[in-house]
């Protein structure tokens, strides 16, 4: 019988690396941009592939590709040289990709390690992640989302390790270690370094936090020579400034805007697994009455702070903003928006209070790296797909998943209604 389960849990695997070569074969773009994002970048690919310094020359030129990092388009191009085939790369890059389930996997069972019995349904979990339409997208149109979010994956992995092991020092450098490749790739994953100093301080002497440091500093000097090469000779502060609607304030402006669409966007994910607790949270609210008022008051004045800044309680983005920002955009709801908006928010707000209550300081310690690390103009879901699924079941001490009953059926029904959305919404197939 556990033979059965093993034969069927790696069929249904690579039934889902499958799916990104058939993506791949009909050119799907379910995140809307990344056939874009691949377009404009693609050359890049072959600067890089004929020579690094000519290839560096011409992406610092460029204004729209100079606020990324170049690792990616090196390590692509260095590729490309070696096979002569983009196409080959892509294939490359899509089984790379199918990695990053399985070390989800791998987190999920060792965070719920007490519960073994449950890992047919961490390894079915494990697998939502090719549902997401962002990770396919960056999959099938070789974008390096999904190079940074594995090697976080692994950093998340070692983060989970020192939690059980405190004092197993070679957890915190290949955590280091991920963490740093992974911002190589996205620069904004920087903040997550906070966690490992917070573990570092507070389960370690002062002699192996200095050899962390030292460790870090030097896995990370090219990084830093590139960024004040850039900083000091291509005007970088400009770009920077132009990252923000508001050059005076900086990202305050984009801060204030993005909470709202980080919770909805959260609310995405947690429907399903928050819903069966349904009952417990209505009590659990009701029961502590004074937590909720404070939420309450909370998010009036969020929402005040927000009219102050910008001069409007929330704004429906033209572009990125999530989903349900997407459904409030369309006109059947353009009478019912801010109610519709107001009961979203508030109701992931309490959602993921409920998933934080076990642990709330270190928790929305968490969520504050999340918050800090996405100043961006436009917030795309894309930055939070799947990092979503790493932060809540990797990251956040809660015992939500280990002991909530899982209907597969309605999981699968439920991100695979995602996935279509998402490819009908970009498809300009409009049902509204």
């Amino acid at each position: 019988m556990k033979n059965e389960k093993i034969i069927v849990n790696i069929s249904l695997y690579f039934l889902c690396i499958l799916s990104l070569f058939v993506g791949l074969h009909f050119s799907e773009n379910s995140s809307g941009g990344a056939k874009h994002d691949y377009l404009f970048l693609e050359k890049y690919y072959y600067f890089f592939s004929d020579s690094i310094t000519k290839g560096l020359d011409l992406f610092l030129i460029d204004a729209g590709s100079k606020i990324h990092s170049p690792v990616f388009y090196i390590l692509g191009g260095l590729v490309l040289k070696i096979v002569n085939n983009i196409n080959i790369v892509k294939i490359i890059y899509i089984l790379i990709s199918s990695v990053t389930p399985y070390i989800f996997y791998k987190i999920i069972v060792l965070r719920n390690q007490a519960r073994n019995e449950n890992n047919d349904i961490y390894f079915f979990i494990s697998l939502l992640i090719f549902f997401s339409p962002y990770f396919r997208s960056s999959a099938i149109w070789l974008l390096g989302d999904n190079l940074s979010i594995l090697f976080f994956s692994l950093f998340v992995y070692y983060v989970v390790k020192i939690q059980i092991k405190k004092k197993i020092i070679k957890n915190y450098f290949f955590s280091c270690l991920f963490l740093i490749l992974c911002c190589y790739i996205r620069y904004y994953y920087c903040l997550y370094f906070f966690v490992i100093i917070y573990f570092a301080f507070k389960n370690l002497s002062i002699k192996q936090n200095i050899y962390i440091f030292l460790f870090s500093l030097i896995l990370s000097l090219p990084f830093l020579t590139y960024l004040i090469f850039v900083i000091l000779n291509s005007d970088f502060h400009v770009i920077l400034k132009n990252f923000s609607n508001n050059s005076e304030g900086l990202f305050l402006y984009n801060y204030i805007n993005n909470i709202f669409q980080i919770y909805l966007i959260i609310l995405i994910y947690i429907i399903p697994f928050v819903i069966p607790w349904s009952k417990n949270l209505v009590r659990y609210y009701i029961t502590n009455y004074k937590l909720s008022f404070a939420i309450i008051l909370m998010v009036i004045l969020l929402l005040i702070l927000s009219h102050y800044i910008s001069g409007s309680f929330f704004f429906v983005p033209e572009l990125g903003g999530g989903i349900f920002f997407k459904l409030l955009s369309f006109k059947i709801f353009q009478n019912f928006t801010l109610f519709i908006f107001i009961l979203l928010l508030f109701t992931s707000i309490f959602f993921l209070d409920f998933f934080f209550r076990e642990n709330r300081i270190f928790n929305y310690f968490i969520f504050l790296i999340l918050i800090l690390s996405l100043p961006m103009t436009i917030l795309y879901q894309k930055y939070l797909d799947p990092l979503v699924y790493l932060l809540l079941f990797g990251l956040i001490n809660s015992s939500i998943l280990s002991e909530v009953k899982i209907n597969k059926y309605y999981f699968v029904t439920y991100f695979i209604g995602i996935l279509i959305f998402a490819n009908i919404y970009y498809t300009n197939f409009k049902l509204f």
